[in-house]
């Protein structure tokens, strides 16, 4: 009994030790730099330029077609827009952006990978 409670420890203890190792995919990191900047990405008017040269930075780590478009303020809110800007090596960028971004409270966020 001895041993299988400290083959389960160990056990436990490797899956811990290997999850906390495991990298984040470059949307995740995407969305972990973008919620780390949130209230200056939401307030972006302060210095618009400079944030969003900051965004389509990091944006074109994962694809340098990828674009964005914000909203205007309504009710604390914002909308956030990802798009391919009609460019089809891009489209895939946006869907795994999209379907990996993190719910950020101040932020509706949409895609755009077709062109219309």
């Amino acid at each position: 009994m001895k041993l299988l409670s400290f083959t389960s420890v160990c056990v436990a203890a490797a899956l811990i030790l290997s999850c906390s190792r495991a990298q984040l995919n470059p949307e995740q990191s995407f969305w972990k730099w973008f919620k780390a900047h949130d209230d200056v990405l939401f307030n972006f008017e302060k210095d618009q330029e400079r944030i969003f040269d900051q965004l389509g930075d990091e944006m074109h780590k994962l694809n340098p077609g990828l674009t964005f478009e914000f909203g205007p303020k309504e009710n604390g809110r914002r909308e956030f827009v990802i798009s391919a800007d009609g460019i089809r090596d891009a489209f895939p960028e946006v869907e795994a952006l999209y379907c990996d971004g993190t719910l950020v409270a101040s932020l509706e966020i949409h895609k755009i990978s077709s062109p219309t």
